[in-house]
């Protein structure tokens, strides 16, 4: 290693840590000072942060690589990283707990690097000597190897309120008090997570096979396992290393570190980038499973002494369902009613043979959300109920359906059958006649044992099934897909009214319980609901066998949360709030949300989930000029009582009512929330205080004094887009920024005590056009992928580029089309490599429309650094976006004057199968771009500057490509590849 110390540093060094002006400082103000200064005091300020965190880094990496020289290359790499990410971490004061986790990556790619070497250097007979040891002293008397990178994996997997307990405590040695100040915990809470922390650990690693006791494990944490001391040597190169790293040329660090270090440090920047963009598209995937109902949790509450209020009717609901009971085989269906369809299958066993009575249900999740201000309503609606005649047949006459107004639509079916469970099917929402194919399943059997705090027996307790989870549609269950119509499925829901799943159950004197009829290879949610225990839900994972052995579940105490919703400028009670509570075992965790409604004196008697942190909501009633107010806590230790307060802030009221353009009807069920200009405070706003219009169209919405929009979406497809800029909404009311869309936008300027304001809504009809695919020669198409500026979605006002409605048969329908004016609209077919662009409008509705797909075509480039040196091994699927709509490219500012972002989505999004991690340029930077749809936008940015707000996403290549063609876009220039 490469240790030339500055003597100006040295003496810099020597007053930090003596009462200097840095010694103060907070790891946030360090981090300030070192981004904005480039002279003596900005590197002061990052040697600071090196002395500080130093130890704790270079321990975890002596723990991982043992060998000295190559613990202090991995030490380096981590903080030329953070000279790097300085200016974008998003939690400073936490920056021990994000160094820890760059610590165990870093040296978990320089142990991998190390390892290639020396197989290389073994397959040539050369093999170097053995590496100089660490001192046994320092981290190998208590763990070793294996058992350290074991505790390391499992750190590492703690949710991030645990980690950053046990670095603090641990690995940075602070004391319970400093720890706790830094984190903003109670020392009690702090001690109480550090001691569960300590339990996951130990559990995680016995399944690991090492086994270590309470004290064991304490003992392998202690400072002297997690730390090493640092020598000024190193600390000051390190500082010269990362200043020059951050702020020179982007190889000038070589000169004051090892080549190692840099070429490490790059990597991980590398991977940190990839990570980062493929969690983005992960995400937006999630929301689409989350939006459209797969995995999607909706728990019921009850307050103390109260029924449970009744769920808002969505419109399906209002068209009350049909039960079908058809014991004969039914030769002909009659014609359904206007406005209804029929769902017509069959039900087959575990050999494939008809199933006669049957029980089957037609579900559907409309498109309508949940009101922030409603208590909680389903997810899906029974849309009709029927039984299999002597053949395996059913005809369920039900609503009709579409995707402009339904997400989802599911045909389940059970049989009282020994042996079997109940299968599902999605279907097709927009098919004319839509039929189903529902299998059997093999059955599990579900077996548990329920037991209070002491290990006692708890009986009489109603465990219901409240989910049901496919975790993939393919036999080896290795990954998540959301399905296709005619794909077997099943959701999550507490759906009661159901025939198909089995019914809700009560613990023996023992406290066991079993189901029955639970297909095999699912994964299952229980709820537990009795007033002597905290409400509960259990996820257990797919057995796959017939008969899993008896679990063992263990029942919180009861917590109760009482108290008042008042006014804040009267002080009195509002009656019939509505409270949402939230609950976690930790403060990131996954929440459960339970919804419950205050008396008529504002008085609330609560039994939430259990957890440890709880996140409160109230709403006024409607009709009441009060905003919606949050407040979270940590639950005390050892209480089983918390007494809270909810003081909602006066806003102004805004009266509205909604309805269709050109004929007034009223539309129910439409979303309306609000953005005001001013987001600062606690006020609950955007989707999380949605409230919905009334069947006569009629809304209330109480809005912070001041500027802000209103954005209204139908309860369906079926109404015209408005567009709207992030400037307008967020910042400075220019017209720039990223696309928001609605089906209203609305201004507003309203003050305090004002009468209510009165606004009308109008949703514009749209046209809806349906039409067929054809290959080059009039093949017919299996499948394929529409790609439109529809659907919008009232919980993500921006377009969704994943979110793509299927063209199943060939056939492919749009809902909401102006006809006014033409958009382009892609299609897919990634089986064959076929494409087309459409320029679609709603004049074209009524046409027997017919699209022809062609063959895609390609782009070849050539991606090069600053210095116009190629690029080899560049993963570049990050760089290449399909754009739906034009404009400029992404920022990190909302507000982007007069100029609206392109919407685009990533390729990896369209094009999985050719746009995967491996998609990689050549030893020479270059690369081929296959499957690109014939017409369609494509733009090729430099996402390395992303981080700059002068700069932000810059833009490199907009191009198109005709059927078949092969395009040479030539070089393509990314300004930082190591970013």
């Amino acid at each position: 290693m490469a240790h030339a110390a500055s003597p100006s540093l040295v003496r810099q060094l020597g007053t930090l840590f003596d009462g200097g002006s840095a010694a103060g400082l907070s790891d946030r103000q360090l981090l300030e000072r070192f981004v904005t200064r480039r002279d003596d005091s900005g590197e002061a300020a990052f040697a600071a942060l090196v002395a500080r965190h130093g130890p704790m880094v270079l321990g975890v990496c002596r723990q991982l690589l043992g060998d000295r020289h190559h613990a202090e290359d991995a030490f380096q790499a981590v903080f030329l990283v953070l000279a790097r990410k300085a200016r974008s971490l998003r939690e400073p004061e936490l920056l021990g707990n994000w160094l820890y986790g760059v610590a165990v990556r870093t040296a978990r790619k320089a142990r991998d690097r190390l390892a290639r070497r020396r197989k290389t250097e073994a397959d040539g007979a050369a093999r170097t000597a053995t590496a100089e040891p660490t001192d046994a002293s320092a981290d190998r008397s208590l763990l070793e190897r294996e058992q350290a990178e074991a505790l390391h994996r499992e750190i590492d997997r703690l949710p991030d309120v645990f980690r950053s307990a046990i670095v603090l405590c641990y690995f940075e040695r602070l004391a319970l008090d400093e720890a706790a100040h830094r984190l903003r915990w109670p020392v009690g809470t702090l001690r109480s997570r550090l001691a569960r922390a300590r339990e996951k650990l130990r559990r995680g690693l016995s399944r690991h096979g090492v086994a270590l006791s309470g004290p064991a494990l304490t003992a392998a944490l202690a400072p002297r396992s997690a730390s090493a001391s640092v020598s000024p040597l190193l600390c000051t190169t390190t500082t010269q290393a990362a200043t020059a790293f951050a702020f020179a040329a982007r190889h000038a660090a070589s000169g004051a570190c090892s080549a190692s270090a840099t070429t490490l440090a790059q990597e991980v920047l590398r991977t940190m980038l990839l990570h980062t963009l493929r969690l983005t598209a992960l995400s937006l995937l999630l929301v689409a499973a989350v939006a459209t109902g797969a995995g999607l949790l909706l728990t019921h509450g009850l307050a103390v002494g109260e029924e449970p209020v009744k769920p808002t009717a969505s419109p399906a609901a209002s068209d009350a369902p049909r039960v079908v009971d058809r014991p004969h085989p039914v030769e002909k269906a009659e014609a359904p009613a206007p406005g209804r369809m029929t769902v017509t299958g069959h039900v087959l066993d575990l050999q494939g043979k008809p199933t006669a009575n049957a029980q089957v249900d037609i579900i559907g999740a409309p498109r309508a959300p949940e009101s922030g201000i409603d208590v909680e309503k389903n997810a899906y609606t029974l849309l009709g109920q029927g039984t299999t005649d002597g053949e395996g047949r059913f005809h369920i006459e039900v609503p009709r359906t579409a995707s402009a107004r339904f997400q989802d639509v599911y045909a389940l079916a059970g049989a009282r059958v020994p042996g079997t469970g109940f299968g599902s099917v999605k279907l097709d929402p927009d098919a004319e006649h839509p039929a189903a194919e529902i299998r059997l399943r093999p059955e599990q059997v579900i077996r548990g044992r329920l037991v209070d705090v002491n290990g006692q027996p708890a009986a009489g307790v109603e465990v219901r099934l409240s989910g049901v989870y496919n975790a993939s549609p393919n036999a080896a269950g290795d990954h998540f897909e959301i399905p296709g119509p005619g794909q077997g499925y099943t959701w999550s829901d507490l759906f009661v009214a159901l025939r198909a799943i089995p019914s809700a159950v009560k613990t023996d004197a023992e406290g066991r319980f079993h189901f029955d009829g639970i297909g095999r290879g699912l994964s299952v949610s229980l709820a537990v609901r009795d007033p002597r225990f905290a409400q509960q839900r259990f996820d257990l994972e797919a057995s796959g066998r017939d008969a899993a052995k008896e679990v063992s579940l263990a029942l919180h105490p009861a917590k109760l949360i009482e108290g008042r919703v008042l006014a804040a400028d009267t002080g009195r009670p509002i009656p019939n709030a509505v409270i949402s509570v939230r609950a976690s075992f930790d403060m990131f965790g996954a929440m459960v949300t339970t919804k419950f409604r205050a008396n008529d004196r504002g008085e609330f008697k609560i039994t939430p989930y259990a957890g440890d942190y709880f996140r409160m909501r109230a709403f006024p009633p409607e009709g009441q000029p009060y905003l919606g107010r949050e407040a979270e806590f940590a639950w005390t230790k050892g209480a089983v009582k918390k007494t809270i307060d909810l003081t909602l802030p006066r806003g102004a009221l805004i009266r509205g009512k909604v309805a269709e353009a050109g004929t007034g009807r009223p539309v129910a069920q439409a979303s309306v929330q609000f953005f005001p200009r001013d987001r600062s405070g606690d006020v609950v706003q955007g989707f999380e205080a949605i409230v919905a219009s009334q069947e006569n169209g009629s809304f209330h919405v109480a809005v912070p004094p001041g500027k802000g929009h209103l954005m209204i979406l139908g309860p369906t497809l079926d109404y015209l887009p408005e567009e709207v800029g992030g400037g307008t909404l967020y910042a400075s009311g220019q017209r720039g920024g990223k696309r928001f869309y609605a089906h209203n936008v609305i201004a507003y300027d309203v003050k305090a005590g004002d009468k209510p304001t009165e606004l009308a809504a109008t949703l514009r009809p749209g046209k809806t056009l349906r039409g067929r695919l054809l290959g080059p020669e009039g093949e017919a198409i299996e499948d394929a992928i529409t790609i439109a500026r529809q659907p919008i979605d009232p919980l993500n006002l921006t377009w969704q580029g994943h979110r793509f409605v299927h063209a199943r048969g060939g056939r492919f329908e749009l809902h909401g089309l102006s006809p006014e004016a033409a958009n382009p609209v892609y299609f897919f077919d990634a089986q064959h490599n076929w494409g087309a662009t459409a320029e679609l409008s709603g004049k074209q509705a009524g046409e027997d429309l017919t699209v022809r797909l062609q063959p895609c075509g390609q782009a070849k480039a050539r991606f090069v650094g600053p210095d116009g040196k190629p690029l080899a091994k560049l993963s570049a699927w990050p760089y290449v976006q399909l754009l739906m709509t034009p404009g400029s490219t992404q920022s990190l500012s909302v507000d982007r004057g007069e100029h609206l972002e392109a919407d685009a989505t990533f390729l990896s999004n369209v094009a999985p199968k050719h746009y995967g991690n491996d998609f990689a340029t050549d030893a020479e930077g270059r690369i081929t771009l296959p499957a690109l749809i014939p017409g369609a936008s494509y733009r090729i940015s430099d996402w390395s500057t992303r981080n700059d707000t002068t700069k932000g996403v810059q833009l490199r290549k907009d191009f198109t490509v005709k059927p078949g063609e092969t395009l040479d876009l030539g070089d393509i220039r990314i300004e930082h590849p190591e970013d």
